[in-house]
């Protein structure tokens, strides 16, 4: 059986990893779409989008600057409405660096709160009519919002939301981490590359942490299950953490022949010293 994620959008391009500090803040979220391209001064011209922006802040976002990421979180409010706009902006988040996703989860629930109270949130949002508007709410300061975000059909089955999804499992509240972990197992009942590499790099991460037990499970079943060229696909992640947590799953299921460990010392060089070969 495939899995219900489908992969994130194509090729992104390099836009630079030094953006100029956009204050966001200043962009009024009535009339948000128009506003942002006078803003940052883009027009809808084809190889000129504004997601060009965006993406600047998630390159950026890896450094964990909590300036940029509140950037971020305002950028991506600002473009939900448009659903254009909403599914670039999307398709650029889904290659951020783990740290980003990790962290813009807090900024996105810092953001909603101003300096004089709540943020108005979008309709887009409310309604959760696009997968960055589900993206959004899972990330709420209301625990009841986050928990029906989950159960949003987007979340079993796009992969671009896998890394927030696995977010939710370790969340502070119960019944929305029971809610995320349902939600996940069923995303990964049959996961394609696609999901396995959105979640992974994530999970890692988050599985040491004193709720993650339950996500480092899941995620190594998932593994566990895949045929044999998902996982030689998971194996060439970029991310050392997820190669290498996939690499001992497979170590100890026997499920890598000399060939496929010679190639894995030759990836990772002396990073994994442990490596015997039959």
């Amino acid at each position: 059986m495939s899995s219900g994620f489908r992969e994130a959008g194509g090729d992104r391009g390099d836009i630079g990893s030094n953006p100029e500090r956009i204050e966001w803040n200043d962009v009024r979220m009535t009339g948000t779409t128009d506003g942002l391209r006078r803003f940052t001064g883009h027009e809808e011209t084809p190889g000129d989008p504004i997601t060009d922006s965006i993406h600047r802040l998630v390159l950026a976002g890896g450094r964990g600057s909590r300036a940029v990421l509140d950037d971020l979180s305002c950028a991506l409010f600002n473009v939900v409405s448009d659903t254009g706009l909403a599914e670039q902006a999307l398709d650029v988040l889904a290659g951020a660096e783990p740290r980003t996703w990790i962290e813009l989860d807090a900024a996105l629930r810092s953001w909603t709160y101003g300096y004089h109270g709540p943020r108005s949130t979008p309709r887009a949002v409310a309604k959760m009519s696009n997968p960055l508007a589900v993206l959004l709410a899972a990330c709420g300061r209301d625990g009841r919002e986050r928990e029906k975000a989950l159960a949003h059909p987007a979340m079993r089955v796009d992969a671009r939301l896998a890394p927030v999804l696995a977010i939710r499992t370790v969340d502070w509240v119960g019944a929305v981490r029971r809610r995320a972990l349902r939600t996940l197992a069923e995303a990964l009942s049959g996961a394609d590359a696609a999901a396995l590499r959105a979640v992974v790099p994530v999970a890692v991460r988050l599985g040491e942490r004193h709720r993650g037990q339950a996500l480092t499970d899941l995620v190594r079943d998932a593994v566990l299950r895949a045929d044999a060229g998902t996982l030689h696909a998971v194996r060439r992640s970029e991310d050392l953490r997820a190669r290498r947590f996939v690499l001992e799953v497979a170590l100890q299921a026997g499920r890598m022949d000399r060939e496929q460990l010679v190639e894995a010392a030759l990836v990772d060089d002396h990073r994994i010293p442990q490596l015997e070969l039959p």
